[in-house]
């Protein structure tokens, strides 16, 4: 996770002086046929457990979009929950 400090990711958007050139790069190289990767912000792993995606993926096997609804869906409803600890 790249941050400048605590709490206080690296932005690309108006008012920041982040730029994509700054970001890490990945090459996954051992991805395999059947895999499944999920690329979300710090809106999703902020408000979801791994365990909790996991659950969803199990859930809906072989359903990629419905997949991510649920996954949305779960991330934004415990974002908006103040008691929600994450």
């Amino acid at each position: 996770e790249q941050q400048h400090y605590f709490n206080c990711p690296f932005q690309l958007g108006m008012g920041s002086a982040d730029k994509p050139s700054e970001a890490d790069y990945y090459v996954l190289e051992d991805v395999a046929p059947g895999d499944i990767v999920i690329a979300a912000t710090d809106g999703v792993w902020d408000n979801m457990y791994e365990e909790d995606i996991v659950r969803v993926i199990r859930e809906y096997p072989m359903e990629p979009r419905l997949v991510a609804d649920e996954i949305a869906s779960i991330s934004q409803l415990h974002g908006r929950n103040p008691l929600y600890r994450s």
